[in-house]
């Protein structure tokens, strides 16, 4: 089955080749024929700055659990076999 034949998929691959066209037209004057290739490059760094705010939230939470690790382990070392107290002591 070719996954372009579902409609959802296509709708997103059609949107997508459409910004890169637009965005290939708007270059075209400053890039010529590489406007295309530009674009791309364009859309890809737009991207990856929007992801940029996810991936410092991810290291602050990892640097967070780090932080707390080992006062879980000693809550887990004393409630061991009674989860209920553990899960208490846990939100606390």
């Amino acid at each position: 089955m070719d996954p372009t034949s579902f409609a959802p998929v296509r709708a997103v691959l059609d949107g997508l080749s459409q910004l890169v066209v637009g965005l290939a037209d708007l270059i075209h004057p400053l890039a010529g024929a590489s406007a295309t290739g530009v674009a791309v490059i364009l859309l890809t760094l737009g991207v990856r700055a929007l992801l940029v705010p996810v991936g410092v939230a991810q290291v602050r939470a990892e640097i967070q659990r780090r932080r707390i690790a080992p006062a879980l382990a000693e809550l887990r070392r004393r409630h061991a076999g009674k989860p209920e107290q553990l899960a208490r002591a846990t939100q606390e």
